[in-house]
């Protein structure tokens, strides 16, 4: 930058003004606004090192399964299968504690703050829409004419593809989903793949000890089972979301 420039010789276009801090209710205002919305991006934040934290879990469990695989451990008590059973085992508790601290901590967290700004929205505290705006999309019968731009933008298969998914874990067609359904989506997905290849892997272990009707049960019932368990999983980190809010809105 030239030092040799002087403020009447800078471009109107750079000026701006500063809004004064001081004891004013208007300052007041701006201040909560702005301490609930850097406590929104805070959560944001911890929520998306989480999930890395998840994919490096997920990824040191599989690096795991080779090892146990490529023959390089001997004389282990226990079979091979079993032994990768157990580290599938093991690493969904982690996955689950993961989403535990995101959905029953973080995500709470995130709603509060959020809801926060969107209450100073309304209440014309802050001259803010963005929560507002963001809520509409959220929460479709809000604003029914978004919901129905929204369907226009998707494909029919798309289009019922969610509604399938929304009565599955909502029991309502319409009602749209909720963002921290995709969350307990990741979460869960990673604990079914998990408790898959320990039952393909008890599976195998029953089939090679010639207990084939064990083997066939455990290698049919497994997805099934792990299936019925991340939907119920989904259930309850919904609970943390915002058709929590949304339910406390209208009591």
């Amino acid at each position: 930058m030239d030092e040799n420039i002087t403020p009447s010789e800078s471009s109107d276009s750079s000026k701006f003004i500063v809004d004064p801090l001081n004891g004013s209710e208007k300052s007041i205002n701006y201040g909560l606004y702005s301490k609930a919305f850097s406590y929104t991006k805070h959560y944001n934040i911890l929520k998306i090192r989480y999930k890395i934290a998840l994919l490096g879990w997920v990824l040191a469990t599989f690096v795991a399964f080779s090892y146990v695989l490529s023959g390089k451990e001997i004389g282990a008590p226990i079979d091979k299968m079993i032994s990768i059973a157990l580290v599938a085992i093991f690493s969904s508790r982690g996955v689950l504690l993961i989403l535990l601290l995101d959905a029953e901590i973080y995500h709470r967290l995130l709603n509060a703050s959020f809801l926060a700004n969107l209450e100073m929205e309304t209440k014309g505290i802050s001259e803010s829409r963005m929560h507002t705006n963001m809520m509409k999309l959220l929460v479709p019968e809000i604003n029914p004419e978004s919901r129905k731009e929204y369907e226009k933008s998707l494909t029919p298969l798309a289009l019922k593809f969610e509604r399938l998914l929304c009565w599955i874990f909502t029991g309502e067609k319409e009602a749209g989903l909720d963002p921290v359904f995709y969350d307990g989506l990741f979460y869960c997905g990673s604990c079914f793949c998990l408790w898959v290849v320990a039952g393909i892997s008890i599976s195998t272990y029953f089939y090679y000890h010639y207990y084939t009707i064990v083997a066939i049960a455990c290698g049919i019932l497994t997805p099934i089972i792990s299936f019925l368990i991340c939907v119920l999983l989904i259930k309850r980190v919904l609970k943390s979301g915002i058709t929590k809010f949304k339910k406390e809105k209208h009591e």
